[in-house]
Order: C-alpha cells, then structure tokens, then sequence
C-alpha cells in the first residue's frame, strides 16, 4: 500500500511541473470530483493551477462546507465559477456557490499563495471570513468585468485582506444578492484591508470594474493602517444602479491607524465613487494622512441629482475617541482641475467636518457642497468637545458683492476660492466660480459676472489649512426693488393676526413695514409674523424695500378688515308639557335666523312661538359683514304621563300622579277628584292625571253597567223565554216605540259581553238571541230604549 502511494505521488509530481486544471464534477464536501479534493491537488502540485466546474443538472449548484477548506499555498491558483455551464441555467446569478452554514467555526476560502485569482463564485454564510487573503497572496485578482464574485451573509467580515499587498477587487458584490439590490448583509466589515495590505485597487475606471459594497453591519470598506490603495469607480451603500440606498450601517469608508497615500476616487471618466445611504459618515478619516478624496458623488445617487443621505457627514477628518492627539494630516479634499471636485450633498450632519488639535493642514476645494442638514464645511467638531480643526483657520469676509464682481479680506497670500451659494437652508459652496489670491495686506478681487448669493473658503498657500466656508453676502444688482407682499388672512371677525409674505423683486437687501393700528405697528424683517389687529375697523399696510439700486414702497389702503362679531342671545331655556308651545326670546344686532325651523311659528323673528314633538336645540344666528354668532336655547319637552284604569268591582283606580279628576260619559264628575272613584252609575269612565311636570293625560274610557240601578222611566217591560236557556232564546218587550234599542250582555262583572241595537216595531216584540259562544254562567241582561232601561238576569245552562 505504501509502495502503491508513493508511486501515485511521484506520477502526480511528474505529471505537474507545469500548469494543472483540476475539475470539480459534484457538489460533495469531499471525496472524488470535489471542490475539497481540487483545492487539495492544487496544493500538491507546482505551478499555476485551475479549479473549474462541470457539475451536471441546472445552475445553480450549492456546495455546502462542512469543515474548513485547505489554505491555497501553491502561487498562481485559480478557482473559476464562471466556468460551470448553464446547463439550461437563464438566471444572472453565480452559478457555484460555496456556502458555510453547516460549519461550526471557519472560514471560507483562505489563500496565502501568490498571484492568487477567485472568480464568478458565491461566497456565502461562513462563520467568520468568507474570503480570507494573507501575506502571502501578493498579487491576488477578486473577481473581474463580469467576472465578480458575490461574498455575503458571513459571520465575520466578508473579506479579510492581512498583510497581501498589491492585490485587486473587481465586479464583485459584497454585502448584497448577486445583482447588487438587496442586502444580504456580512456581519462586520464589507472588505477589510489590515497592515501590508499596501497597494490593493478596490474598483477601477472601466466600465464593470467597480464594486457594489453595501448593506454590510459594519464598515462598508476599511483601510486599516494601509497605504497607496485606490478605490474607483465603486457603489458604497448604494445599489448596483446608484439610485437607491442599501445602507452599511456604520461608515462607508473608514481610513484609520495611520494609513497613508490612499486615493478615493479619481478625476477620470469613471473614477469616482457613489458614497450614500450609509448609517454612519460616507468617509471618515481617523488618525490617517494623505488621503486624496476626489471625483465621488457623497450622499446623492450616482448623477448627483437626487439625495441618498449618510445619516451623519459627508466626510469627516478627526482623531478618535480613544486618542484625541493623533494626527490626521495633508488629507486632500477636492480640487481645482476639471473631475477633481466631489459631489457632498443632503448628509444630514455636515457635508465635511474637519476636527481636533493634530487635524490641520487638510486643504478643501472646488467641491460642490450643498442641502446639508447642518454646515457645508465646517471645523467644528459637533460631538466631542475638541479644537477646531485646520488650526481654525479663519474664513476669509466678502465686503463688496454686485452683479460685476467682488472683494474682501483674508489672511496674506490666502487662495479665495468663490462659490455661489446652495439651493438650500444652509450657507454652502454649491457652485465654484475662481479663485483669487490675497495680495501681501491680505485685500482680494474679483471681477467677473455675479448673481444670488455669493461664500468662499481661504486655503493658507503653504501649509493647506482651508477655512470653513464664510457667511453668504446677497449679490446687489443696479437696479431698484419692487415691493410686493401678501398677508395670509386679511379678513377678521372681531380681532386677529397673520403672517406676511414678501414677494418683492430685484433681491432687496432690507425691509421696512408699517402696520397702522396693529400690534406690532413695524417690522424690519423680510417676512413678518404674528402682526394682530385688536378691535374692528379698515387697516393699511405698507411695504418698503430697498437694495444698492434704491427704493420702493407699496401700500395697499383697506387691505386689512376686521368685521364686529354680532351680539347674539337665544334667550332661556323652556320646558313644555307634549302638545303645548313654548315663546322664544332672542335678542340679536345681527338679524334673526333660527334653527331648525320646520317646528316655529316663524324662524326669522325675535320670539317666535315653538312646537317641538320632542326636546330640541334651537340655534340663533346672527351675522354682521362676514362674521356670524350663535347662541343656542333649549326647550325641553316633558313626556307624556302614562295613565290607566284598573277595576275592582265597580272601584276604579287610576295609575300613579300629582291630582285626578274622573269623568263619566265625558263630563266631569263632581268632587271626584282622588286617585280611586266608586262608580254608581252605569256608563263610560275615563280619567285626567296631572303628574309632577305639571303635563295632563286623559286615560281610555271604562264602561260600567250598574246592576239594579235602572231608569225612572219604565215605558216597558222585557221577559226571557227560556230562562234558563242552552243560549238560543227570545227576548220579548211590550210597550216598545219605533225608536233605537240597546241590548247589552255583561257578565257577572259587569264586562259587556255583547252589544246589539235593533228599531222594534210599536207594541210587542219578539228578538231572537244568539249567546251559544258564551260559556254558562249567570249574566245580566240590559234593555235600554230612552228614556227608560230595563235588567235582567240571564243563567246559560251547557
């Protein structure tokens, strides 16, 4: 067996003294045609080797680690993703990927050979580094045009580079999907570049060369004590396109540990970088010297024209916290030449913050700076409390601005670099017009054309201390103002105050404005607020403007009334019994209008009569000019008294209230005025109960029939035959007249159980009875025929 090794080693070196290719033919961990056994061969095997790929079946292809793959020693090793075929594959996303998350600690790939080259491959879910270069690797290549790697999701980093220098990133993705729009974040750093990684491109000026650094936890990009290493062309917190935020969450780049000579961005076509959307600064600069920042758009899209915000600065040169004293010198932010200006906008701190004792001799200049939330340039630091940075270097004053030119003052020999002022709240550089020198007294010109708002930064010529921008001075033009204004309400009921705006033309440089009667009566400022008329009446108001070329005023007579408010009273409050009216008594020097007036007598009068059904608000309104007033009065309507009757024998007794009166037939029954009456006379009782709200209700009617009680005036006699009957019989009368009869059925209650009128003929008359429906029982049987009324008692047998 031994023997049987030793021989294939020796066939495998003699076979591999020149460049080996090394096919990875599945996706198993390990094993024969794996990317493990691959990398293994390449290590074993002198010279420039190939790892490529021809899985079978449809890209994607997963491969998923389960321990850590071998560190690639051997110089000149290739791992080539792109070569895999599609295999019917029409995505654009890696066709290999090399995913991590069935390790439990490890890295991803790991070289320390020379040369070393990693294409079109997915890096993915590691638990540190998904990419790790170490000092061996010199000359390494990530990725190419349309060759980019994507390295996301990693525990750690998702690039480490330790001491390799002179290597290169390019096209790849870091931190994002495989087309760069959405995050797919690594938990620190996007890149991190440590000591000796001196040299490293990140991008490039061609068309595909850049980087998409974005959505990482950390930094987007770290140069940690590097130096010489080029950043171009990449998208920092942006997506692949530029135009939409895919936030690192701390700083875009940061440069700290004394790096030096590192350049980011270029003057060239291509070269400048986009820098936005980060949670952090876009730059920030620790500790580091000679940083070269030109040609990069800073918190906008990739034209420049739309805001992508760093929620803190655009750029920010400094110490750190934990060393305050460390130098931060002979960075260089911009330029003069044509491509060297960056673009630092809609930051929502500073656009450039330069801060601290040891951060000075850090030119700024013809950048466009503007719509930043705080200042343009400042050297403030804004957290920590320390010197300005630059020295504090003073800015320089504009004395004299007009359409024709400028001057003013700086420090001795100081450039003046002239800037028109931004579209924004701020006093910002936006726009360079030229510099001009200071001459030995410090007195500097300007001739050349000049409109709006005019700011300049002073660099000292030898040292590149640059100031902060200086206050804006208002461009005068030679001719006159216009005066021109609107007030936002110029009409008032009783009193009232608005605010002025002026829109007066020809750039006036001061304001002057009277308001007779108002408190306050003048304003000098440009738009006046809270100007409040007391009492009623017709106000003026006049404006007065005026610039290096004169003087206008404006008044407008009348422009302010101020109407009286009506006096308006609706009266008391009423209250009604259900059915009643009730007079309203309004009182008004504005008119009378009342609502709802579908339930008065007329709603335009003073005291109109109300019939409400129910309890209602009525409104009283009164106007005067434009000004109205109400006053609302109530009138209450009490419910109806709920009356009824109860019986007992011939006691009725009615429901509960303040007095009674009974009332038989519907005339009022004398002194029957409690709540029971003993009724004694056959007939139809009702009752009226007045309750506590002084409201009156009449019951339903009650019919009694007196048993034994009959008429003085017995014309008649009445006989039942048969009596008892099984309720068939006949009812006979004798001495009847030719006028209407009443027969009426009551039970022993005296509850009429049947009614029927017949006109009898004169004499004797003989009326059939029909009472089968009735049960047996004892009832009474009343014949009524005026003026006299005759009972009898009736027994029903079943």
């Amino acid at each position: 067996m031994k023997r049987f090794a030793s021989l294939l080693l020796g066939l495998l070196l003699a076979n591999c003294l020149w460049a080996a290719t090394f096919t990875v033919t599945n996706v198993n961990d390990a094993g024969s045609g794996s990317l493990r056994e691959a990398m293994t061969f390449c290590n074993l095997t002198p010279g420039a080797d190939n790892v490529v790929f021809n899985i079978p079946g449809m890209a994607p292809h997963t491969i998923f680690v389960q321990t850590t793959l071998p560190i690639l020693n051997d110089p000149g090793t290739t791992i080539n993703g792109t070569t895999q075929p599609a295999n019917g594959y029409t995505g654009t996303g890696r066709k290999i990927i090399i995913d991590g998350s069935l390790m439990s600690f490890g890295n991803g790939v790991e070289a320390n050979g020379a040369n070393f080259v990693l294409k079109g491959v997915r890096l993915q879910k590691f638990p540190y580094y998904g990419l790790v270069l170490t000092n061996g690797a010199t000359g390494y290549t990530i990725g190419g045009v349309n060759e980019g790697n994507t390295i996301s999701e990693n525990g750690y980093a998702g690039v480490q580079v330790n001491g390799a220098a002179s290597g290169s990133f390019k096209g790849n993705f870091i931190g994002t999907n495989d087309d760069g729009t959405l995050a797919r974040p690594n938990l620190y750093e996007g890149i991190s570049l440590y000591f000796g990684a001196n040299g490293t491109t990140i991008g490039g000026t061609a068309t595909g060369e850049g980087n998409v650094i974005s959505g990482n936890k950390y930094y987007g990009l770290q140069l940690n004590g590097v130096s010489n290493c080029v950043v171009y062309g990449n998208m920092i917190g942006v997506n692949a396109a530029g135009n939409a935020a895919i936030p690192n969450e701390y700083y875009g780049i940061l440069i700290t540990n004394n790096a030096s000579g590192n350049l980011i961005g270029s003057a060239a076509a291509g070269g400048g970088n986009v820098i936005s959307g980060n949670l952090y600064h876009g730059i920030a600069i620790e500790c580091s010297n000679g940083t070269i920042i030109k040609g990069n758009k800073i918190g906008t899209d990739i034209s420049g024209a739309a805001a992508i915000p760093n929620e803190y600065s655009g750029i920010d040169i400094g110490p750190t916290t934990s060393s305050f004293l460390c130098n931060a010198t002979n960075n260089v932010i911009g330029g003069l030449n044509a491509g060297e200006g960056n673009t630092i906008a809609n930051n929502l701190y500073y656009g450039v913050n330069i801060w601290g004792t040891n951060a000075k001799f850090n030119p700024v200049r013809g950048n466009r700076i503007f719509c930043n939330d705080y200042d343009g340039f400042t050297l403030h630091d804004g957290n920590y409390q320390q010197p300005d940075g630059n020295n504090g270097y003073a800015a320089p004053v504009i004395t004299t601005a007009n359409a024709v030119g400028a001057s003013g003052t700086a420090a001795p020999n100081d450039w003046v670099d002239l800037y028109l002022d931004d579209a924004c709240t701020n006093c910002e550089p936006m726009s360079y017009i030229a510099t001009v020198q200071a001459n030995g007294t410090g007195n500097w010109t300007y001739s050349g054309s000049l409109s709006g708002s005019l700011t300049a930064i002073a660099t000292h010529p030898t040292t590149g201390n640059s100031s902060a921008n200086s206050p804006c001075t208002f461009i005068s033009t030679s001719t006159a103002p216009t005066a021109g204004f609107i007030a936002i309400t110029t009409q008032f009921c009783g009193n009232g105050c608005t605010n002025f705006i002026d829109f007066s033309t020809g750039q006036p440089t001061s304001w002057s404005w009277s308001f007779p009667g108002a408190t306050p009566g003048t304003s000098n400022l440009q738009n006046p607020q809270n100007i409040c008329w007391p009492a009623p009446g017709t106000y003026s108001v006049t404006q007065t403007v005026t610039n290096l070329g004169g003087t206008d005023s404006l008044t407008l007579a009348g422009y302010i009334t101020v109407d009286a408010l009506p006096i308006v009273n609706g009266g008391t409050d009423a209250s009604i019994c259900p059915g009643d009216t009730a007079t309203l008594q309004g009182q008004s020097n504005g008119g009378y209008l009342w609502s709802p007036g579908s339930t008065l007598s007329d709603s335009t009068v003073a005291s109109p009569f109300a019939f409400p059904p129910t309890t209602t608000a009525y409104i009283l309104h009164g106007q005067l000019g434009n000004c109205t007033a109400t006053d609302t009065v109530m009138v209450t309507v009490f419910p109806a008294p709920g009356v009824s009757i109860s019986q007992l024998g011939n006691l009725l007794t009615a429901s509960s209230g303040v007095t009674f009166q009974w009332y038989l037939n519907g005339q009022p029954i004398s002194g029957a005025t409690a709540q029971s009456h003993a009724a004694l006379v056959t007939g139809t009782y009702t009752v009226a109960i007045t309750d506590t709200n002084g409201c009156t209700a009449l019951s339903a009617g009650v019919f009694l029939d007196i048993v034994g009680i009959q008429s003085q005036h017995l014309d008649f006699e009445a006989s039942i035959v048969p009596n008892p009957s099984h309720g068939n019989f006949y009812l006979e009368v004798v001495g009847s007249t030719e006028t209407e009869m009443h027969i009426f059925v009551s039970d022993a209650l005296g509850r009429v159980m049947v009614h029927q009128s017949v006109v009898p003929v004169q004499g004797k008359v003989r009326i059939p009875m029909d009472l089968a429906m009735l049960p047996a029982g004892l009832y009474h049987l009343k014949v009524q025929q005026e003026p006299g009324m005759v009972t009898k008692p009736l027994v029903l047998a079943k």
